[in-house]
């Protein structure tokens, strides 16, 4: 059976109306994904956090070579059988603030996948989990492209309030942004802006990407 059916991980539908936790407010996600750990792994230190890196980038590497029906079961069970069971380790706070990281870049790809095979309400819910680790690990990066991925997927199911909302969102959490990521996630909002028929509101913040990502050249893996 595909992992991602499992507790934690459960399709559902869509939902419109869900809560969305701050970068700064507490919540349940990392309770949730740290008690599905079989607790195999003990101790955690700098090369497990290493390992959970290179997983996902040949699961993106599988991804862009075979396509999410291969890349998405390996992600999905990748993370039941040894991520949880590493955020359940113990370790540095540096280390697993590490490892909760790492596991949000992860679980954002897995959510990717699930959007784009239409498995929209198994999306929402990893792209939720991955919130939620980002927030735990400290990595605003991953928890502005989440909200990004977010607008998208509300942008593909015809939900302008909430493509643009989300996008605001995203754009709002990431004030220290570099330029890159700043005008990737403007782009987004131009996108929602356009869904709900604001002409101005989208020339605006079209106007203010373009003024972001020419303040200086971007960096390597800020809009990732």
């Amino acid at each position: 059976m595909d992992p991602s059916r499992r507790a934690v991980l459960t399709t559902a539908l869509y939902s419109a109306t869900l809560a969305l936790p701050s970068f700064d407010e507490a919540d349940e996600t990392l309770d949730r994904l740290e008690h599905q750990a079989a607790g195999r792994t003990v101790r955690i230190g700098p090369g497990d956090v290493a390992a959970i890196r290179s997983m996902t980038d040949r699961i993106a590497d599988i991804l862009d070579e075979l396509g999410g029906a291969h890349a998405r079961p390996m992600a999905a069970a990748f993370i039941v059988n040894s991520v949880s069971s590493y955020l359940h380790a113990d370790g540095t706070e540096d280390v697993k603030n590490g490892m909760r990281a790492a596991a949000s870049d992860l679980v954002y790809l897995t959510g990717w996948m699930a959007m784009y095979e239409k498995a929209h309400g198994l999306g929402q819910r990893y792209y939720r989990q991955a919130l939620g680790l980002a927030k735990a690990g400290e990595d605003q990066v991953t928890y502005c492209r989440t909200l990004r991925g977010m607008a998208l997927q509300a942008a593909n199911l015809k939900l302008a309030n909430e493509a643009l909302s989300l996008a605001d969102t995203a754009a709002e959490a990431a004030p220290s942004a570099g330029p890159r990521l700043q005008a990737f996630l403007r782009g987004q909002q131009v996108h929602g802006a356009s869904l709900v028929g604001d002409r101005r509101l989208a020339f605006s913040r079209l106007d203010r990407g373009h003024e972001g990502f020419q303040q200086r050249p971007p960096a390597d893996g800020e809009a990732g």
